[in-house]
């Protein structure tokens, strides 16, 4: 690993019609550090995050930030199917090849912005 840190943002603009989906691949060998979730306004959004096979797979319905504030999910937060062991997991390891799809769950979210904070 080279420990370089990078992000990559996601935002969707005013109110969502319906969910709000987006999807990424890394180049290489990368450490999840962390999910920044927001939106505009006061909201029941959530966020699942997982490989395109189990797209909750690594984060399965993680709250939101309310009204503009940030709300991070790391590791501790992870609760999806192919994350069962926490406590013996150092970092969540994205590798090349695979397509990650994220989903933000409400209708009527409005401003939602995901950030994805990674390390090589």
């Amino acid at each position: 690993m080279l420990g370089n840190k990078y992000t990559i943002p996601f935002h969707f603009h005013g109110t969502l019609s319906a969910n709000g989906a987006g999807r990424f691949s890394v180049p290489r060998t990368t450490v999840l550090e962390g999910i920044q979730f927001s939106c505009a306004g006061a909201t029941a959004a959530t966020l699942d995050f997982g490989p395109a096979s189990n797209a909750d797979g690594l984060f399965d319905g993680v709250a939101v930030g309310q009204s503009g504030a940030v709300t991070r999910h790391d590791k501790a937060s992870a609760n999806g199917a192919l994350y069962t062991d926490a406590a013996n997991v150092e970092e969540i390891v994205l590798v090349p090849g695979i397509v990650y799809l994220f989903t933000v769950i409400h209708a009527s979210a409005v401003g939602a912005t995901v950030v994805f904070e990674l390390r090589e």
